[in-house]
């Protein structure tokens, strides 16, 4: 359960905040109502305690923050682009190249 909620978390933060996600994922969970905060920091307590054998059914609360995550993320719109000039950091790159 913790892969799929940092992988939707990681591209939630993505497309909220326009940056890269945090390496820690308790810093995600702002995107959580305090409800859904609260039972994620429980899991991990849980998860903390338990091997790798123990199975935990989810609450409905959880539930429904996965399937709400998830599908806030499904068609994602972004911003147009312009194509970049590439030539200084080409000139750079291989002024770097030829120097080693």
């Amino acid at each position: 359960m913790f892969y799929l909620l940092r992988a939707l978390l990681a591209a939630k933060w993505i497309l909220t905040m326009h940056t890269p996600p945090p390496v820690i994922m308790k810093q995600m969970l702002e995107l959580f109502e305090q409800k859904v905060q609260t039972e994620i920091l429980t899991l991990i307590d849980i998860k903390r305690t338990q091997d790798e054998s123990y199975i935990h059914q989810l609450s409905p609360i959880m539930i429904n923050a996965i399937a709400s995550l998830r599908a806030s993320i499904d068609n994602p719109t972004f911003a147009p682009t312009t194509a970049s000039d590439i030539a200084p950091l080409n000139a750079f790159y291989r002024s770097v190249v030829r120097s080693i």
